[in-house]
């Protein structure tokens, strides 16, 4: 087929292809047809997968993304379509999974006017995206397509999702179909260049410490720094805790692991924290599940954090040394320089804790999820990819189903997404056929995407779906048992179906285990068929509660081993109570002075003592871009003051000077948040050292001719200039810093001021150096 004969979503299609996407899932409808034409009339390798929800579709992409590394592609329509796909984005956005959404939408004439299944996708998704598109010109689609792929697979990768209007995707295509991508201001490539500066004084820490600890996040797994990671721990004689979404990228089973830490994790992990003198964060964002009360955390320990995105960097944790870049470069760079450690007396003190506090389970009173898991474990031997929902039988997965490969633990972390385990093992299973897949859910979440039973079914796809059937929503009753003196409100899922039947009206065999007798025998079945998916139905107890555990809000030194003997306080952590608050914290061995100022979740007026600061932006001069930036300051409370927006000497770009009140703490991270925006070229904060900031005022008076000799004194003591002059008014405009702005208000309100327009600050840096 040659360029002449190709339409837009032709070669939208064929771009894909190129760029190696293997899978595309998705669910038609009227917007998106050109481009579903387009998978039938240009060939390809790639495989279209027709789901039965749009969330299914995002979750599969999600699932097989996880097991690979590689992004999968999403296909939707527009308004509905496109909507449903939201909770999806926003699961992968967190746990920085690359994948491309591809929308249709109504056409570009209608944009805008409530067309039928209309809906501002490009608007809705900005923030539970890296990035997206509104492609307006058929001839962009290729440079779109490659450019998507680019962002969502390098640096932090994430989820890019590109709006194409039905005129573009089936109007002829005229252009190139392998163009330069026009990416200005991105620069993933950086992070490979790691500061010899942080690596001297992460060596001189490491080199210090006799209790050392290793807490690997996904970010070294999505930089595939495994072996580095083995070398740095084995090297050292360094003992290891992950996070949730880290499983893998160190053995779990290595004698130097200490399993996952945080609100659910090992006591002995939680306790090393505690206990250490150094803590290296490679690949973790420090999130408030892990570290409990920010203050609290690691308090005796020095921090390294190395994370590619350096907005990461004192978000919740000042850390000692920052290492901004690629966790495998970093690695690289340490692993030149160390040497073993004097940890023995540390990893005795670790192996008493493991001894004293293992992981365990009740025996006797029925049948407990703990048992079907570790069973699913022990007869795998830990080899197969596991995909789990969100809630109690999560956290005992997490605990009892080790994992020493990377890639093969599929869990939202960030969004904590219910319904995700299912389709995202279906994924999963596209992604790596050879592999055991094994779909871990509770009764409430399985219910959520269950509909995806018929692609399972329609494709014979071996997977494993576990349904650990508690009659609840577990992890909440468990809250509301713990810390709201039992009083149970919408969690009893009263008229859930027979499972086993549901799987049946699919033609899903299955099997039913009610008794822990019988766990062994019917596991066993299940995982010997492999002609298509099989439903476990497992019946467990409905009131078992996951330990440890530590209470949102509460310091990892008040971990709870078993259930507690007195009555518990309300949480005040995340998700649970109203008054939480957010605390950027520096540790205890920093200076008061780094000590930032807390702000709190609800914005308040500004207090006297926080500052005006201006900050310039240089920005790619796209569609959406301002609002990009916007939406970083009101997530974060800030007011914007001033915005002046204006066109530089390169008309691709614009300059955007932005004035607000706030603490600088908050600000700083506002910084690095708008600087990592793809569109955004550089953003940094001007002082008065460095530039010089002005101001245009209009100041409209009501003046009679007795009062106009008095009006113009005033007027020329500011260097003003009367631009507008009646016998009744006058409109007066002076220039300058905004102090003498507000002077000259002041000053003309002995007049009746009938209003004042302020165009807001515009700078430029002093000196030679660029604006």
């Amino acid at each position: 087929m040659s360029k002449e004969q190709l339409d837009g979503a032709q070669a939208l299609i064929k771009t894909l292809d190129d760029l190696g996407i293997e899978y595309i899932f998705g669910y038609s409808g009227g917007a998106a047809l050109p481009i579903f034409d387009a998978l039938e009339t240009v060939k390809t390798k790639m495989k279209f997968i027709l789901v039965r929800h749009e969330q299914g579709a995002v979750h599969m992409a999600d699932g097989y993304a996880r097991a690979t590394g590689r992004p999968a592609c999403v296909l939707v329509t527009s308004g509905p379509g496109a909507g449903n796909t939201v909770t999806g984005l926003m699961t992968a956005q967190m746990d920085s999974v690359p994948m491309i959404v591809l929308c249709g939408q109504q056409v570009t004439w209608m944009l805008g006017k409530d067309a039928f299944q209309e809906a501002d996708i490009f608007g809705i998704t900005m923030p539970v995206v890296k990035h997206n598109f509104l492609v307006k010109s058929t001839n962009d689609l290729p440079r779109v397509a490659r450019e998507a792929f680019h962002i969502a697979t390098t640096g932090r990768p994430g989820v890019v999702l590109i709006d194409v209007p039905k005129d573009v995707s089936q109007s002829p295509f005229t252009g190139d179909l392998d163009p330069e991508m026009d990416l200005p201001g991105y620069h993933p490539e950086e992070a490979l260049n790691i500061c010899p500066t942080a690596i001297d004084e992460a060596i001189q820490l490491i080199s210090q410490s006799r209790r050392p600890l290793i807490l690997a996040g996904q970010g070294a797994m999505i930089s595939r720094a495994g072996e580095e990671l083995m070398h740095f721990a084995e090297t050292l004689n360094c003992p290891v805790t992950n996070t949730l979404l880290g499983k893998g990228v160190f053995p779990e089973t290595h004698r130097l692991s200490l399993g996952m830490l945080g609100m659910h994790g090992t006591a002995y992990a939680n306790k090393a924290v505690c206990e250490a003198d150094l803590i290296f964060n490679v690949g973790s964002r420090f999130d408030d599940r892990i570290i409990g009360q920010p203050h609290m955390f690691g308090r005796h320990a020095k921090i390294i954090h190395v994370d590619i995105d350096a907005a990461e960097m004192k978000k919740m944790i000042r850390p000692d040394v920052q290492i901004i870049g690629d966790a495998k470069a970093a690695l690289r760079e340490l692993n030149k320089r160390i040497s073993r450690l004097d940890t023995n007396e540390w990893c005795a003190t670790l192996d008493g804790y493991k001894k004293k506090f293992p992981l365990s389970y009740k025996k006797q009173g029925g049948l407990r999820q703990q048992q079907v898991i570790q069973e699913l474990y022990k007869q795998t031997k830990g080899k197969a990819i596991v995909s789990t929902d969100v809630g109690q039988h999560q956290m005992w997965a997490a605990q009892f189903f080790l994992n020493d490969r990377p890639y093969e633990w599929l869990s939202s972390g960030g969004a904590g997404t219910m319904g995700f385990g299912f389709p995202a093992a279906i994924g999963a299973a596209f992604a790596c056929p050879d592999k055991t897949v094994i779909s871990i859910s509770g009764d409430g979440g399985f219910q959520m995407t269950l509909f995806e039973l018929a692609t399972a079914a329609i494709h014979k796809l071996p997977v494993k779906i576990v349904v650990l059937n508690n009659h609840y929503l577990g992890m909440v009753r468990q809250w509301q048992e713990l810390f709201f003196e039992d009083r149970l409100s919408g969690v009893d899922l009263v008229g859930n179906p027979d499972f086993c039947k549901l799987a049946a009206a699919y033609g899903i065999p299955s099997v039913h285990i009610k008794r822990p007798a019988d766990v062994t025998r019917m596991i066993k079945k299940a995982l010997a068929y492999n002609d298509g998916p099989i439903l476990i139905h497992a019946e467990c107890i409905k009131t078992d509660n996951v330990f440890p555990m530590i209470p949102a809000g509460a310091a990892l030194e008040d971990m709870l081993i078993e259930p507690p003997k007195h009555k518990m306080a309300k949480p005040t952590g995340s998700t649970w109570s109203n008054d939480s608050k957010i605390h950027i914290t520096a540790h205890s061995h920093l200076p008061t002075t780094m000590q930032p100022i807390v702000t709190t979740d609800t914005p308040t007026a500004p207090s006297p003592d926080q500052a005006i600061h201006t900050l310039s932006v240089l920005v790619n001069n796209r569609p959406g871009v301002l609002m990009r930036i916007c939406q970083v300051f009101a997530r974060r409370g800030f007011n914007i003051d001033s915005l002046v927006v204006s066109q530089g000497r390169d008309a691709r770009f614009s300059r955007m000077t932005i004035g607000i009140v706030g603490d600088p703490a908050g600000l700083e991270q506002i910084i690095k948040q708008v600087g990592k925006l793809i569109d955004v070229m550089h953003c940094y904060e001007h002082t008065s050292d460095n530039s010089v900031v002005r101001e245009l005022v209009m100041i409209k008076i009501a003046c009679s001719p007795e009062e106009r000799s008095q009006a113009l004194q005033i007027t020329e003591h500011f260097s003003g200039k009367t631009v507008d002059l009646t016998p009744t008014s006058m409109i007066i405009m002076i220039t300058g810093e905004s102090s003498k702005a507000d002077a000259a208000i002041t000053m003309f309100s002995q007049f009746k001021i009938i209003e004042t327009v302020r165009t807001g600050k515009v700078v430029m840096a002093r000196g030679e150096q660029p604006t």
